[in-house]
């Protein structure tokens, strides 16, 4: 019974001495910082911090990048804070979608790349309405003088938008695969953009959808007016122009997310294209080559 007991105490003496050693080591190494900061000696935060060009890095302006942070609704980023999560998302757009680039880039294990990636691409959907939208009252007018000015043509006055559409690479799920197999035999989905920006659909039912007259056409007048609906519509093809450009390597190679995540992609990208037209934040053509 004795010795049981001298064996309980001595248990109790060892495991209070190394608890004590732990607080003291604990205490040995001072002050602990935050949670979470800021790593400046990252080259992509230095060049943020510092002022530099982001439009090279995460193809926008710093004013644009700026508004989307101030528009984001704050939510929980576990202390990494708005900005850092906005310019991990951002150059995950810019860099081919690839966690492991951004992790290294970053310093930031390639798990929480992904949870911050999925996290700014839902605050970026959910402020969606704010920035694509269609237009009303008189902005609609001034839409209408945009489209008889491109077409020289009064007649297009009351045109309210220019529609088009464009093939994006994906990986589609294996049970569907066939669905999603377009007529140029790869495998895409397709979004639908009007006028210069883009919206989410058409606010009326019925409407009015003019096309032109199919080849070969019967005389001068259906001649003369395919060449002005061509003028007037090509807005819209300029604009998926203007987006692919900005995201090459979202809409020039395949997408490799599953396809609900990919849809929010390309609805981000349409965001983050209307906002930049906001803003004035236009691509320069003769850099546009060394972004790749």
């Amino acid at each position: 019974m004795f010795a049981t007991t001298l064996r309980i105490r001595r248990r109790r003496e060892r495991a209070r001495r190394s608890y004590l050693l732990a607080v003291f080591a604990l205490n040995a190494r001072g002050p602990r910082g935050g949670y979470c900061h800021f790593n400046i000696h990252m080259p992509l935060l230095r060049m943020y911090f510092d002022s530099g060009d982001t439009k090279r890095d995460f193809r926008l302006a710093r004013v644009t990048l700026n508004l989307l942070i101030q528009t984001l609704e704050e939510d929980n980023t576990l202390g990494r804070g708005k900005t850092l999560e906005v310019l991990v998302f951002l150059y995950w757009l810019a860099s081919a979608t690839s966690y492991r680039v951004v992790s290294e880039a970053f310093g930031i294990p390639r798990q929480t790349i992904c949870d911050i990636v999925h996290r700014v691409s839902k605050g970026i959907h959910g402020i969606m309405a704010q920035v694509i939208c269609f237009p009303t009252g008189q902005d609609l007018e001034m839409v209408g003088a945009g489209f008889a000015r491109l077409a020289r043509s009064p007649a297009f006055r009351r045109t309210a938008g220019s529609i088009d559409g464009c093939h994006i690479r994906v990986v589609p799920p294996a049970a569907e695969s066939q669905d999603y197999l377009n007529r140029k035999l790869f495998y895409s989905t397709r979004p639908q953009g009007d006028i210069s920006q883009f919206v989410h659909r058409l606010p009326w039912d019925p409407i009015t959808l003019i096309s032109p007259y199919r080849e070969p056409v019967q005389g001068a007048v259906q001649a003369r007016y395919n060449a002005q609906l061509s003028k007037a519509r090509g807005v819209v093809e300029r604009a998926f122009g203007v987006m692919k450009t900005r995201w090459r390597s979202i809409f020039l190679k395949v997408l490799e997310v599953q396809i609900p995540f990919a849809v929010e992609v390309i609805d981000c990208c349409a965001m983050l294209h209307n906002l930049c037209m906001k803003t004035n934040d236009l691509l320069e053509k003769k850099k546009t080559d060394v972004w790749l």
